[in-house]
């Protein structure tokens, strides 16, 4: 009773991870394609954050 309990916990915590894998190597890709555009965008908005 009790492994069967664990068994289908780590089934579900499995299944959104399986499922992300292609989210997060889109991701990355796109991470690694506009990666300076990207950078500059967030240490502009950083610096308008600061000044306001």
């Amino acid at each position: 009773m009790n492994t069967e309990t664990k068994k289908s916990g780590k089934r579900i915590w499995f299944a959104p991870l399986l499922l992300s894998l292609p989210f997060l190597a889109v991701i990355i890709l796109a991470a690694v394609r506009f990666g300076p555009t990207v950078i500059k965008l967030i240490s502009v908005a950083i610096k308008a954050a600061v000044v306001s």
